[in-house]
């Protein structure tokens, strides 16, 4: 399991990465999300990963670090299924109108999750 909690970490610096060297291409894929089936698709996996952490979290060294990570993750990806349709794309539409500079700072916010998920789970065995 902490080798799955790794892989999640590894798989988030690398996308912090991406975002961090072409701010422009992740913001051109969130417009993209405009549209209601993708963003429900988008959550139903979010609150999986959600799940999955809760689940793995039971052989991490500091579960609690990463329940917290799943509750939030299921939080955030479940209120997507509760938003009017019309409110969720305009939250999108505003996200994808924001500057390339925040998206560069929630790209260093995501390696920086990612090396927390990865530094909670421990070393895998």
């Amino acid at each position: 399991m902490r080798m799955a909690i790794w892989i999640i970490g590894i798989v988030l610096i690398l996308d912090g990465i991406v975002i961090l060297i072409k701010p422009s291409w992740y913001k051109k894929l969130t417009a993209i999300f405009t549209r209601i089936g993708l963003i429900r698709a988008a959550a139903a996996i979010k609150t999986a990963f959600g799940v999955f952490l809760f689940i793995a979290a039971t052989s991490c060294q500091f579960k609690w670090i990463i329940i917290l990570i799943g509750l939030i993750t299921c939080a955030a990806s479940l209120s997507m299924f509760f938003l009017k349709p019309d409110k969720l794309k305009a939250f999108i539409t505003w996200w994808s109108q924001s500057p390339l500079w925040v998206f560069r700072l929630v790209a260093i916010g995501t390696i920086a999750l990612g090396a927390l998920v990865m530094y909670a789970a421990g070393m895998p065995q």
